[in-house]
């Protein structure tokens, strides 16, 4: 098991990544309204799946598992 040590620490890093990347990008992509009201932009209107932080996560959690779970599906 000593084997997954840095491929979750690396994989670690990159969902911390992403997530400090997700916080920057919050502020550009919600713009206050001259009434005070939010309004979304219309990148995130058109496409809400494309930078939604939580899919990405899973994607790479997600490939990562995979990794694994072949691995060991070839290896025993």
């Amino acid at each position: 098991m000593e084997m997954w040590l840095w491929p979750t620490i690396l994989v670690s890093l990159l969902t911390i990544a992403i997530g400090l990347a997700s916080i920057r990008k919050m502020d550009r992509t919600v713009a206050k309204a001259e009434n005070g009201e939010d309004q979304i932009s219309e990148e995130v209107g058109d496409h809400p799946f494309t930078l939604n932080p939580i899919l990405i996560i899973i994607a790479v959690a997600m490939v990562f598992l995979g990794f694994v779970i072949f691995y060991y599906a070839v290896a025993y």
